[in-house]
């Protein structure tokens, strides 16, 4: 468990900065994806574990043209920019397990 404790510190730790920065639209979660794969691609390249995916729900949705949303996309995305909160899920291969990790961005302020 310390090596997924400190994936997580170090997600946490690294998008920080980035978090109040990026706007929720298409550019702004995939600069979140594409930071989370630069922190944890070393861990990968140095088998400290063996794979990793990263997933933002709302970048998938962002990532269709609007008037292909449907009423729940819509909403999910409205949601997220009102209460400025994105989840990010981070699956880790580590072992002979993969592990799970829900990061929520949010500024506080």
């Amino acid at each position: 468990m310390r090596v997924l404790d400190d994936i997580e510190f170090r997600l946490k730790a690294g998008l920080i900065g980035l978090v109040g920065d990026a706007r929720i639209t298409r550019f702004g979660m995939t600069r979140l994806a594409n930071r989370a794969a630069g922190i944890l691609g070393p861990l990968k390249r140095t088998a400290v574990i063996a794979d990793f995916a990263v997933t933002i729900p709302v970048l998938d949705i962002l990532s269709i043209p609007e008037s292909a949303w449907s009423p729940t996309d819509a909403a999910v995305v409205a949601t997220a920019r009102e209460n400025r909160e994105v989840d990010m899920f981070v699956s880790i291969t580590y072992g002979p397990a993969v592990h799970r990790l829900k990061v929520t961005l949010s500024p506080r302020f």
